[in-house]
């Protein structure tokens, strides 16, 4: 950092501090830049302008400056020269998404693509492209309205999506690596990253953790068998605790595929195909939904008309009959809000959808909550509020917006 004093006191035992603070490779000013007196809670940031006043008791005081994109560094007011502002010059800092640039102005709607958002504890997370600069840029939100805090991705990086592992960490996926998304009081920044490959075999099939175990969804080339298995953080023991075999079915479309080969209904350079349609359309599946609520485990098991719940000790404690599956225009998704505890699914027709919320008490449907948008997108509840894409079709720059509704009750 490279400081040119005269900063301006008043002269009293109370004394103001001012300046601004410049990016040393352009002059140009620096926004959000954090001063703390060390030692104390007494602090302020730069204005757009870079511009920052400041009070502090005497003139031995030591302040820090702080920024996401820049190197942190200290000066001491001892022996400085105080007649006019400061001028200071911070180096940035070297990081894995080099150009980034952190700012705190609000989402432009009608130049701003989402393509993706996450919940950030009761914020959230946007991913999106700025159309009138075309990069990307992260968002961190309190409720839809108040932007916390945002960085631009450069303007090489054309990232995939966001992510929450198993363990509550937010991911940035790239197309070849992923990187880990630090939030904290200095903004948004990328401790460090990992190749794709290596990310999807650590935690593709890690679900979620819960007291001692981690939870796991089995890999299987058979569709109609889901297994999940929880591994102890102390001992790596492994115990499988839900096993859900749909033979029946799976027997029903091998012999039907069976009987389609014998009869010559299908030619064999066909065959890869019609296996496809036949377990994916004839004989799909049953949609089935594992979410940890409350500190107890919900399987959502579907092929047999259940919620079955278990302890933390993956051990199961009750089974609640559901009907909603039987329902008309029932869509196969279950959605959990974190922080009310509760579940919800969704039902649509003619492109309009409901978010009807489960009792977990009696697995009845109970409040139901209108989306007055068709064909909503990325449907999710968080806080109470259900949260949707939407992609108004009429619009010719073809960008996707974040809406949230609040869930009647």
């Amino acid at each position: 950092m490279i400081i040119f004093f005269s900063f301006l006191l008043n002269g009293t035992l109370k004394s103001q501090v001012s300046g601004y603070v410049f990016d040393i490779t352009d002059n140009t000013p620096i926004e959000n830049v954090n001063i703390v007196v060390k030692g104390t809670n007494a602090g302020t940031s730069t204005n757009a302008k870079g511009y920052f006043r400041l009070n502090i008791d005497n003139n031995k005081a030591v302040l820090i400056f702080s920024h996401l994109s820049f190197q942190t560094d200290t000066i001491s007011l001892l022996n400085a020269t105080f007649s006019k502002p400061a001028t200071i010059f911070l180096m940035p800092k070297m990081t894995h998404l080099q150009e980034a640039m952190i700012t705190s102005k609000k989402i432009k709607k009608d130049l701003f693509w989402v393509s993706d958002y996450i919940f950030v504890k009761k914020n959230i997370l946007v991913l999106g492209n700025d159309l009138y600069k075309n990069v990307y840029k992260l968002i961190l939100l309190r409720n839809l309205n108040d932007t916390i805090t945002s960085l631009y991705l450069p303007s090489s990086f054309k990232p995939r999506g966001l992510f929450i592992d198993c363990m509550g960490g937010y991911q940035l996926i790239g197309r070849d690596s992923v990187f880990q998304i630090n939030i904290d009081s200095m903004g948004i920044s990328f401790p460090f990253s990992v190749s794709i490959d290596k990310f999807n075999d650590a935690v593709s099939d890690c679900m979620f953790d819960i007291k001692d175990y981690l939870i796991f969804k089995t890999k299987t080339s058979n569709e109609y068998l889901q297994e999940y298995y929880g591994i102890n953080k102390h001992d790596n023991a492994s115990k499988i605790f839900i096993t859900s075999n749909e033979k029946r079915k799976a027997k029903e479309a091998s012999d039907y595929i069976s009987w389609l080969i014998k009869n010559n209904a299908v030619g064999m350079s066909d065959i890869s195909a019609r296996i496809r349609f036949e377990k994916t359309i004839m004989y799909p599946p049953s949609y089935l939904a594992l979410s940890k609520i409350d500190n107890k485990i919900y399987f959502f098991n579907h092929a047999s008309g259940n919620i079955e719940v278990y302890s933390e000790d993956l051990n199961l404690i009750n089974s609640i009959p559901i009907s909603y599956i039987n329902k008309k225009n029932w869509i196969h998704r279950i959605i959990t809000d974190k922080y009310r505890n509760k579940a919800y699914t969704i039902f649509s027709k003619n492109a309009e959808c409901q978010v009807a919320e489960i009792d977990l008490a009696d697995g009845q449907l109970k409040n139901t909550t209108r989306i007055p948008f068709p064909f909503p997108q990325n449907i999710r509840v968080n806080d109470g509020y259900v949260y949707f894409l939407y992609h108004d079709f009429r619009d010719e720059n073809k960008k996707n917006t974040l809406f949230g509704i609040k869930i009647k009750e």
